[in-house]
């Protein structure tokens, strides 16, 4: 088990979404409900299920779900049904008062509130680690003259 800051977590899970296919925004969306998800206990079998499933999958539909209902005005509720641990880290990961009325069932309060706290650290295994940064990687293009002609890396002079 390696000790990891949610920062870290939360980049490294938003690079492994963008590496399957998730476009910017669903990536972030995922990061920071993954995160959420792991700091109340979940597993991460529910994870990787998810980024096995992109382009596609939970993440896409969590996104749009989440994406219809910010556009309520504030002060009004809404009400999101979903029973598995990732929904309700997504659920927990925004900006809003949320109150869940039963196992299904979420209600979020569309105003500013405080959240609760979270750990620190969490404590990932490193085959967990090591396959979502295997997943980032994707992200990255190949080291060659052409990539770099094309922009990528520090270019063909230093002038700093």
């Amino acid at each position: 088990m390696i000790r990891c800051s949610l920062n870290e977590v939360e980049t490294l899970l938003t690079k492994a979404a963008r590496g399957c296919g998730a476009d910017a925004s669903q990536a972030a969306r995922f990061g920071q409900g993954a995160v959420m998800c792991l700091c109340a206990g979940g597993a991460t079998d529910t994870i990787h299920a998810a980024l096995a499933a992109l382009p596609g999958g939970v993440v896409v539909e969590y996104a749009a779900k989440i994406q219809s209902g910010m556009m309520q005005p504030v002060g009004s509720i809404v009400v999101f049904l979903g029973d598995d641990p990732l929904w309700s880290g997504y659920m927990s990961a925004l900006p809003y008062r949320t109150e869940w009325r039963s196992m299904t069932e979420c209600a979020v309060y569309l105003g500013t509130f405080e959240k609760t706290p979270k750990p620190v650290r969490l404590e990932i295994a490193s085959g967990d680690l090591a396959r979502w940064q295997a997943l980032a990687a994707r992200t990255f293009v190949p080291e060659s003259e052409q990539s770099r002609l094309g922009g990528a890396g520090a270019g063909l002079t230093d002038n700093d």
